[in-house]
């Protein structure tokens, strides 16, 4: 008797388990947020960097507050954030200030994770499996941004980047502009991210680039009309931290590098609009994130929540789902590992921003689960002109509200339930009745004439 291979083992246990818990996640999301929390609080000093926010938010509201960036130039943060931040400041001082931040700012980690997920269609499984996943690695790296530092800058800055690209998505691409605008308002190395807008249908470009310049005008130009110093900001040099790449490819100054910022600059705006190009729009923010940081002075924990945000976005589409793990485990991971050279940890860290940079412009996609925009975009910026396509939402509903027909007339999507094969029955029944000759009836004109 020939011998019957066992089918392989599957681990259905932990996919119901997931399932189970993507159906209604935030109470795990949640969790997660105040444990990684919790641990910050315990580690590390919290708000470590809440000196900038409150000499800016002081400053800001005092006769000299056009004039802060020219005083400050250290201070890298957007003009919004000095607003939003100056009631935690000059009103609730002190821990309760700084306390009601930092809920403020776990707060809106739960609103970005939860941007993220109106992304995907709510019937792909492995899809809200992934972002499941993945959304918890964020939500560790954003425990370092609301705990250890309380940057509002950062946290605004990505939460504005993800509310953009889900209005891109549903094809509002003015509304994502404006988004994309507060998040420069917020913190200039979002600006990049603006290259996505080439998503959006060619009659729509020019209205959406107008918005994000008028937005991002009514926070900065009052600053650079008042002083012109303040264009120093722009040019603020940092000290190179021996981990960081710049030290390891040997740039010789203490200093950074006098064109180090318009390289970032430069290279985040041609590697979204790549992205865009070979339609993968919302790898932009991964690609664009790594690049920053492969060129960047420092190396602070803090900059790894937007690699995550940006890994997010191409573990949920992408075959392998590696970007999220490299993240943590290369990138975030060695930065608290007590060595004694940092040459180890630049190597590691360089190698995996640089894959950082490739991978989601060329890993290979879920066919069928990829996101994709609603209006002609992403052919047209490739090239390609299309017709407009719906969202896998609306497309799901409208082919089982319009099953397709075979050759013989019969649905090809099968509808499910204890009657299927005899209402199937019953209609061959009725379309063959329909083509058989009716008899002849009393009163027509078919019948014979009696002589």
């Amino acid at each position: 008797m020939p011998k019957t291979l066992a089918p392989p083992m599957r681990p259905v246990r932990l996919t119901r388990a997931l399932d189970a818990l993507a159906a209604r996640p935030w109470p795990a999301l949640l969790v997660v947020l105040l444990a990684t929390a919790f641990a910050q609080a315990l580690i590390a000093p919290t708000f470590a960097s809440w000196q900038y926010i409150r000499v800016g938010s002081t400053v800001l509201f005092s006769p000299q507050g056009l004039h802060f960036y020219a005083l400050h130039p250290e201070v890298q943060m957007g003009p919004l954030t000095l607003v939003v931040s100056a009631p935690f400041v000059l009103l609730l001082t002190g821990i309760t200030g700084k306390g009601a931040a930092m809920v403020m700012l776990l707060v809106i980690g739960l609103f970005t994770v939860r941007e993220l997920r109106l992304l995907l269609d709510p019937g792909d499984r492995l899809g809200q499996r992934r972002w499941l996943v993945t959304s918890a690695g964020l939500l560790i790296g954003w425990s370092v941004v609301a705990v250890h530092n309380g940057h509002v800058d950062d946290a605004f800055a990505l939460a504005s980047s993800a509310a953009a690209l889900r209005l891109l998505r549903n094809g509002r691409p003015e509304a994502a502009a404006l988004a994309l605008g507060i998040g420069v308002d917020f913190k200039p190395w979002v600006l990049p991210f603006a290259a996505v807008l080439l998503v959006a249908d060619r009659r729509h470009r020019l209205a959406a680039a107008a918005v994000l310049a008028v937005t991002v005008a009514v926070a900065w130009a009052p600053f650079f009309l008042a002083d012109p110093h303040t264009v120093n900001v722009l040019h603020f040099r940092f000290p190179i931290d021996p981990r960081s790449t710049l030290r390891l490819l040997g740039v010789p100054d203490r200093l950074t590098p006098a064109w180090c910022r318009s390289v970032q600059f430069a290279g985040g705006v041609a590697l979204a609009a790549l992205a865009v190009r070979r339609g993968r729009w919302p790898s932009a923010v991964l690609v664009v994130v790594a690049f920053r940081l492969l060129l960047d002075p420092g190396v602070r924990g803090y900059y790894d929540a937007g690699l995550l945000l940006g890994a997010v976005l191409v573990d949920v589409t992408a075959v392998v789902p590696v970007a999220t793990l490299i993240v943590l485990v290369l990138v975030h991971a060695p930065q608290y590992l007590p060595l004694h050279s940092p040459t180890p940890v630049a190597i590691v860290r360089t190698i995996a921003l640089l894959a950082l940079v490739v991978w989601p412009l060329v890993a290979p996609q879920r066919p069928g689960h990829a996101l994709v925009a609603p209006a002609p975009a992403l052919n047209e910026a490739a090239g390609r002109r299309t017709d407009a396509a719906p969202s896998p939402v609306r497309r799901e509903r409208r082919s089982s509200a319009r099953p397709s027909r075979d050759a013989h007339g019969d649905s090809a999507v099968r509808p499910a339930g204890r009657w299927t094969g005899r209402r199937l029955r019953w209609a061959r029944w009725l379309r063959l009745r329909e083509r058989l000759p009716r008899p002849p009836y009393a009163g027509s004109s078919a019948l014979p004439a009696r002589g």
